[in-house]
């Protein structure tokens, strides 16, 4: 009796850790990580892995006073031996504010038990900035008509005057060493009697690097007494435009494990 209760206990072990095997699993997904530091707490969260693809979720929140810039493609991912990096990747993080981007890598035999994630490409971006001058601009402006400063080319894409809220849209290239932050709601506009009208724009960062192209939207609303929209405005792009020097971030070595219990047969 005793050498059969035995046996059933270890057909019964041999089972569980069977069925716990992640070959007998087509997708499997991975304990979440979550670590903090004094400037942000980095979740690692919803990654799986099939036989030729691995995606994470990377999440972070901005505990910090300054901005952060992610560039994903610079997370080392290290399975079975080999490293991978995702394609490219960028986000913006505002002070006390939280982003996430999915990211994946590919190639061969990347469903394992475990894989290693090194943090590195986490920057802060407003440290000391220096402004970049951009002549005043005229509203109401035509399609293409050109705004540039140093290393900075910009376009009008749309220009569209209203007596309520006057808005414009903006492509710029950047051309530079450093990283270009653009900050619409910077902007002031100077109203046909002569007030300044802060811009209505919403609060969003737009990072560029050396080539790197973006656009970006800025509007003003109207203000009483101090003329139509209609009659033209002044753009004043003040500290719209700046050129910071990034500040990499100590870069953290997590390891992903997997989850038998969350994967998919």
């Amino acid at each position: 009796m005793k050498r059969f209760i035995t046996s059933f206990i270890l057909f019964i072990l041999a089972f569980s850790l069977n069925a716990q095997d992640i070959k007998n699993f087509g997708t499997a997904f991975y304990k979440e990580v979550v670590f903090e530091t004094d400037l942000y707490k980095l979740y690692l969260v919803k990654c799986f892995s099939r036989d030729n693809v691995i995606k994470c979720k990377i999440r972070l929140y901005n505990k910090s006073k300054q901005a952060m810039y992610i560039k994903a493609e610079e997370f080392e991912f290290v399975v079975n031996g080999e490293k991978y990096h995702c394609n490219k990747t960028h986000f913006v993080i505002e002070p006390d504010d939280i982003a996430d981007r999915m990211v994946e890598i590919t190639g061969k035999n990347l469903k394992q038990e475990k894989f290693e994630i090194t943090t590195t490409g986490i920057y802060t971006i407003n440290d000391n900035p220096e402004v970049i001058t951009m002549p005043d601009t005229k509203w109401p402006s035509k399609h293409g008509t050109e705004v540039n400063g140093t290393g900075i080319k910009c376009h009008v894409i749309t220009n569209r005057m209203h007596p309520d809220k006057s808005a414009a849209a903006y492509s710029c290239k950047y051309e530079g060493d450093q990283f270009c932050v653009i900050d619409p709601t910077k902007a002031i506009s100077i109203m046909p009697k002569g007030q300044e009208n802060l811009s209505a724009a919403k609060p969003k960062l737009y990072v560029l690097e050396n080539g790197d192209t973006r656009d970006f939207h800025i509007e003003f609303n109207r203000y009483n007494g101090a003329g139509s929209l209609l009659e033209g405005i002044n753009v004043v792009w003040k500290e719209t435009f700046t050129k910071v020097s990034p500040k990499l971030l100590a870069p953290t070595k997590v390891e992903m494990l997997f989850d038998p219990l969350k994967s998919e047969k």
